[in-house]
């Protein structure tokens, strides 16, 4: 049996509101359950740090209790991260060629 496991939930996708309906940014939010028989403060510890090295925001950390059939210690960290829309036009150019702009009453 393994000692700990980690789980990623995705927990929304999103684009910050812009007056022209062109956003530039991507914010992604993920809650990611661990389970381990370890010392779950310092695998927290761990992870949080890790993710802030990596730019994630760590919105949240709770501990979600024992788990007594695996005898685990589960937790859980919210985090996000936001992302450049750089491929934006690419994706826009790649509609228009395939459906067209819309604008011929088709």
């Amino acid at each position: 049996m393994s000692t700990q496991q980690a789980i990623i939930i995705p927990r929304s996708y999103s684009f910050a509101p812009y007056g022209d309906n062109y956003p530039l940014q991507d914010l992604q939010r993920v809650r990611i359950q661990v389970g381990t028989k370890g010392n779950y403060i310092e695998r927290r510890k761990m992870i949080t740090a890790i993710l802030l090295w990596k730019d994630f925001y760590v919105s949240d950390r709770f501990y979600g209790g024992y788990d007594k059939g695996l005898a685990l210690h589960t937790f859980f960290i919210d985090a996000e991260k936001i992302y450049p829309m750089t491929d934006y036009e690419n994706y826009i150019t790649q509609f228009e060629q395939r459906w067209g702009d819309g604008e011929s009453g088709d």
